[in-house]
């Protein structure tokens, strides 16, 4: 009778990175966000004389959407340096600065899966010149009490680190909802409490939620707007 060999029982190792779909996805994105604040960036500049009104608006959501492509740039350049693999009873790879609105240091990840006590996540709300964005943000505890940021699944894009905590097989924490400072339009000077912090009230989340939810449409309405002004103003 053969005996089966000792790496028949190992479980074949589990890679996360995102797809090159996504990567390329969200790479088009912050092209598509580029594109629309030099748009409004121009536009504003050109109708300044003609209407001062007009300009000022079209300035802010020049602003706005922005920062947003800042921010969604930085992501684009993440997913295609972050990766992870579970295999062994272990989790590797690589977590590059960037992976949440606040920066943390780069990593090579090396874990033993058992000295996890738990996971521990909530989610981070952020608001900027009207526009209401989150993160769901996980951190692993460590049974000798030492923590480790993970990182942090932003708001309308496909989720990363969830993929990865949901396979570990450990117990997930949720500490509810805080508020995060934005900083510079999430740019620069962004926090958010430490670990310890309470979770905002059921009223308040829901609030957060609500004005979260509006901000694909505040988007919608700035590129609407500035194709608007751009027909309205040209020749």
């Amino acid at each position: 009778m053969n005996e089966a060999s000792p790496s028949a029982s190992v479980p074949p190792p589990q890679h996360f990175r995102a797809p090159l779909t996504e990567r390329l996805g969200v790479a088009a994105a912050a092209i598509l966000l580029i594109a629309l604040t030099v748009g409004a960036g121009t536009l504003a500049a050109a109708m300044l004389a003609e209407n001062a009104v007009v300009a000022l608006v079209l300035a802010v959501l020049a602003l706005a959407v922005g920062s947003m492509a800042a921010l969604v740039s930085r992501e684009a350049a993440s997913r295609w340096r972050l990766q992870a693999t579970i295999f062994a009873g272990r989790l590797t790879g690589f977590l590059p600065r960037r992976r949440g609105f606040v920066m943390g240091e780069r990593t090579e990840l090396s874990v033993t899966i058992a000295d996890i006590d738990r996971i521990e996540t909530r989610e981070e709300m952020f608001s900027s010149l009207g526009v209401t964005t989150s993160q769901r943000a996980f951190e692993l505890v460590m049974a000798n009490g030492a923590r480790l940021f993970l990182g942090a699944d932003r708001a309308m894009l496909p989720a990363h680190f969830g993929r990865i905590v949901e396979r570990l097989g450990k117990e997930i924490a949720d500490r509810g909802m805080v508020d995060g400072d934005a900083g510079f339009m999430l740019v620069a000077g962004v926090k958010v409490p430490d670990w310890t912090a309470p979770s905002l009230t059921p009223a308040d989340i829901d609030r957060r939620i609500r004005a979260r939810n509006r901000t694909p449409v505040l988007l919608l309405i700035a590129a609407g707007f500035t194709i608007l002004a751009r027909f309205m103003g040209g020749d």
